[in-house]
């Protein structure tokens, strides 16, 4: 059985997975995500847990397609992401909700101020998404009016193209929602 919450080799495929898609991402060095996430389906222990992981090599190609990351190295990684909030918000409406929180995470270490708590509204938002898709009701509840209230205080400090209104309707609706 896969559940990153409970087991730690599927914590462990799904972290690494993310680390190379994040990487891929960065620098637009497709074939180095190809090769590195074969090598990690070819050591995962069962079929639930190459499931993942080919399910997630297919979402994660369809973002390399739209993002224009050919399955060539990229000549200049320095134009890797061009926008950091956009590619964010692409994935957030991809509901890559755990790729998406660490990718923020990135932007979030080195903020300060106003625009950090934003940032923090952002993380805990996907994490509350993230908890919700796996079923973990309780805690995305918690979570979500956790990102609700740093989003209603930091609201003008949200990100581009990220909309506050759209974010808190959105948690609004998970906190009254019965089922994940």
């Amino acid at each position: 059985m896969f559940n990153p919450y409970k087991y730690r080799t599927s914590r462990d495929i799904r972290n690494q997975l993310c680390i190379y898609f994040l990487e891929a991402l960065h620098d637009g060095n497709r074939p180095r995500f190809n090769t590195r996430s074969a090598a990690l389906k070819q050591k995962a222990p069962d079929a639930p847990h190459q499931d993942f992981i080919n399910g997630r090599i297919r979402r994660y190609k369809s973002i390399f397609h739209t993002l224009n990351i050919s399955e060539a190295p990229a000549q200049d990684a320095a134009n890797f992401p061009a926008d950091p909030m956009a590619v964010a918000a692409f994935l957030f409406s991809s509901k890559l909700f755990y790729e998406c929180h660490e990718w923020l995470e990135e932007s979030w270490r080195p903020a300060k101020g106003p625009k950090k708590k934003a940032l923090q509204a952002l993380i805990r938002t996907t994490g509350a998404f993230a908890l919700c898709e796996a079923g973990r009701t309780t805690p995305a509840k918690s979570s979500a009016q956790k990102a609700l209230a740093l989003l209603e205080e930091f609201q003008d400090h949200v990100p581009a193209p990220f909309d506050p209104d759209e974010l808190r309707s959105a948690l609004q609706q998970l906190i009254r929602s019965d089922t994940p």
